[in-house]
């Protein structure tokens, strides 16, 4: 934490091998010293070549009590195989900490859900309705486009930062997935 305000880096992402019965594990890192700090992960095939791939919400800041410092981006580490991961795509700016993947849209690819909590999103600092959208919003979802692109779009605009949105299969009793969001 307080090697952000040093200017060092800090972020790590790892996973661990459980080699017996738990008394005993290996530690593999996929990127350390990192400028971001981590706060999750999610392990699918995001970019459609049949290996598993680590995305993580990156946040890196500054000062604590200004908004206008803190940069936050989407990031894919792009499986190789063997528990190798190569390193961090950026894919887009914005997202949070407790990211989902999810088909959002139906087309068979794995979107990624997230609020922002970081970063100038709406009411932190103050942003004017008209100019809300995808940048300030407090809920997006990334559109997978294939091949590891990814596009944002808003949910929602006006609620302040968001801390987490989850998918919630059959919510109403329709058979159709709607997300329950908190901020």
């Amino acid at each position: 934490f307080f090697g952000a305000f040093l200017g060092r880096a800090r972020g790590s992402l790892t996973w661990w091998e459980n080699r017996g019965n738990g008394s005993t594990w290996l530690r593999h890192d996929v990127v350390t010293g990192s400028q971001f700090a981590y706060h999750s992960a999610l392990h699918a095939d995001f970019d459609g070549d049949g290996i598993r791939d680590l995305v993580s919400g990156g946040g890196a800041a500054g000062n604590p009590s200004a908004a206008s410092d803190d940069h936050v981006e989407l990031q894919l580490f792009r499986g190789l195989g063997g528990g190798a991961f190569a390193a961090a795509t950026k894919l887009s700016d914005g997202g949070g900490a407790l990211i989902e993947a999810y088909d959002v849209n139906g087309d068979g690819l794995l979107d990624i859900v997230s609020p922002q909590y970081f970063g100038p999103v709406s009411g932190q600092p103050f942003v004017p309705p008209f100019a809300r959208g995808a940048s300030v919003a407090s809920y997006v979802w990334f559109r997978n486009e294939g091949g590891g692109t990814f596009t944002r779009f808003a949910i929602g605009t006006a609620q302040g930062t968001g801390f987490s949105i989850v998918p919630v299969a059959n919510f109403l009793g329709d058979g159709v997935t709607r997300f329950i969001a908190t901020n």
